[in-house]
């Protein structure tokens, strides 16, 4: 006698899919990668850019001070203070290598005074300049700050 035929069992595979397939882990570190190279140059650009800015806002301040000084003298006394006029190195902590200069003109544009101050390495030199134009009509030493190109 036969026995009745009992389909045979087939095993139920159980797919877990928790977590991560390592393609997709190294796929994930490949890009974080890829956007911190892309991101990186520009922060340190930025940051750059920033401390030239806080350089030349300090050039300026420390250059408009020296302008104001001046504005108290009479203007025979400002040109002989400009003759012998020059400060070096501890003009201030943010700036290496500072010098401040100042220069008494007078010319068709009328007598003046320039003052420049330079700072950084000698590869990455820069420079800033306030001219002040002198109103000697009563003696007195009367300076416009403008700054120059």
């Amino acid at each position: 006698m036969d026995l009745p035929s009992v389909p045979k069992r087939t095993a139920v595979r159980v797919v877990d899919r928790r977590g991560f397939s390592i393609t997709e882990i190294i796929t994930g570190c490949f890009l974080i990668t890829v956007m911190i190279g892309a991101v990186a140059p520009i922060a340190l650009l930025s940051r750059k850019t920033a401390d030239v800015a806080r350089q030349s806002q300090i050039a300026t301040e420390i250059l408009s001070a020296e302008l104001d000084g001046l504005t108290m003298m009479r203007a025979e006394e400002a040109q002989k203070q400009l003759s012998t006029y020059a400060k070096n190195d501890d003009v201030h902590p943010a700036l290496q290598r500072a010098t401040l200069r100042g220069t008494y003109l007078d010319d068709a544009d009328g007598p003046r005074i320039q003052m420049t101050l330079t700072w950084g390495a000698p590869q990455r030199r820069r420079s800033t300049s306030l001219v002040g134009w002198i109103n000697d009509a009563d003696g007195q030493a009367m300076i416009k700050a403008e700054p120059s190109p």
